[in-house]
């Protein structure tokens, strides 16, 4: 099943993944036998650009089964929570972004015109993580 899964997400996987989160990624899915030295030395050296490497990395999961996707999956959700939630992974934590976004506003340094702004904005991240998991 995480193997259809991540099939879904694909696309969307590896335009949106840094360079950073794919390399921490092969470390992880290294250290957990998913990705062999060679596997992982090939996604790296022979590849030229991020796109390229994300492509690899995920073509060579995906045929590994469910179990092998999944970690991949757990640690996308462990190492990036914004790519988890872009992808539609639960990550069991708010992404970055809307953590920005509330400490602004318990701070008060969002200039908010109406408290019906506030409340809008709130039930529309609230949604959005429901959405996501």
């Amino acid at each position: 099943m995480a193997d259809k899964r991540l099939k879904e997400k694909r696309k969307t996987f590896i335009i949106s993944v840094s360079e950073d989160t794919l390399y921490t990624l092969l470390d992880d899915l290294l250290s957990e036998e998913v990705v062999n030295e060679e596997e992982a030395e090939n996604v790296k050296k022979k590849n030229a650009t991020t796109k390229d490497k994300a492509r690899d990395l995920i073509d060579a999961v995906i045929p590994k089964g469910s179990c092998a996707s999944q970690k991949l999956i757990d640690y996308i959700c462990k190492r990036d929570s914004s790519l988890a939630y872009k992808l539609g992974f639960s990550s069991g934590e708010i992404p970055r972004f809307y953590l920005k976004i509330l400490n602004d506003l318990i701070n008060k340094t969002i200039d908010i015109y109406s408290v019906e702004f506030d409340v809008l904005l709130y039930w529309s991240i609230v949604g959005r993580l429901n959405q996501a998991n």
